[in-house]
């Protein structure tokens, strides 16, 4: 989870998984009606980001936080390395 308290302005980071981590960053956004506020809802952004030798971009919107999660997919297929994908995309290992 990252929080930007900057209510101004948005903040912007290459996160570095490691040069040996591949597959598809998530995002989900932080949404409060104040900086102070304990009242927030999260939602999740409909395209997910691939990453590039490890390096995802984030732009975290001002005043605002965002959650990165990290998921294998199969390049094929495009699904999660955690599902039964194998079937899917007629890949065999």
């Amino acid at each position: 989870m990252i929080l930007n308290k900057n209510a101004e302005r948005d903040l912007e980071l290459t996160l570095d998984f490691g040069p040996g981590c591949s597959g598809a960053a998530e995002t989900a956004r932080l949404h409060a009606p104040a900086l102070d506020s304990r009242e927030a809802h999260i939602t999740r952004e409909p395209k997910r980001a691939s990453l590039k030798h490890g390096h995802c971009a984030v732009k975290v919107p001002h005043a605002s936080g965002m959650r990165v999660t990290v998921r294998e997919v199969c390049f094929q297929c495009g699904r999660s390395t955690a599902t039964d994908h194998l079937s899917y995309c007629n890949v065999s290992e």
